[in-house]
C-alpha cells in the first residue's frame, strides 16, 4: 500500500513538472510552488488546472498589454498626421528665372483664347510668370465677379 501511494505521488509530482515544462517556451512557472501545494494536500487535478488557469491569464495579459501598446503607437500617428495635415503648406517660389527649352522656342506659335477667374492679385502675380517663359498676352476686357453673375427675372 505504501508503495502504491508513494507512486501515485511520484507520478503527480511528475505530472505537475511535465505540465510546467509545456509552458516553458511561453513562461517560466514555479515548479516548486506547485509541488508544495502538492505536499500540502491539494487535489493533482486543482493544481494543474491552476497551471493552465495562471499562464491563460499571464497570455491575456501580455496580450492587452501588446494591445494597448499598439493603441498607444496608433493614436501617435494618428497625432501626427493630422498634425501634417493641420499644418498649412509652404508656397513655392522660384528663386532662379525658368529658362525656355530651345525646342520650345522654335516650335510654331498658337494662338488660344482662355478665359481667367481670378483676384486681382492673383493676376498681378501670374504676368510676369508668362513673361518670363515668353508667352505674349493682352487683355481683352475684365469684369467683376458682381458683373458676370446671370440676374434671374
Amino acid at each position: 500500500m505504501l508503495k502504491t501511494a508513494q507512486n501515485v505521488e511520484v507520478s503527480n509530482k511528475k505530472l505537475i513538472i511535465n505540465t510546467c515544462e509545456q509552458y516553458k517556451d511561453e513562461m517560466t512557472l514555479d515548479v516548486s510552488a506547485y509541488l508544495k501545494l502538492l505536499d500540502a494536500g491539494d487535489d493533482i487535478g486543482g493544481i494543474v488546472s491552476s497551471i493552465h488557469e495562471t499562464v491563460l491569464e499571464q497570455k491575456q495579459k501580455a496580450q492587452e498589454a501588446e494591445r494597448q501598446k499598439m493603441q498607444v503607437e496608433f493614436e501617435a500617428k494618428q497625432e501626427e498626421l493630422q498634425k501634417k495635415i493641420d499644418e498649412p503648406a509652404e508656397p513655392v517660389f522660384h528663386t532662379e528665372p525658368i529658362k525656355l527649352r530651345q525646342d520650345l522656342q522654335e516650335a510654331p506659335q498658337i494662338t488660344r483664347t482662355l478665359e481667367l477667374t481670378a483676384s486681382e492679385e492673383q493676376l498681378d502675380r501670374l504676368e510676369p510668370i508668362l513673361k518670363s517663359i515668353g508667352i505674349k498676352f493682352k487683355v481683352l476686357g475684365a469684369t467683376t465677379t458682381e458683373e458676370a453673375r446671370p440676374v434671374w427675372a
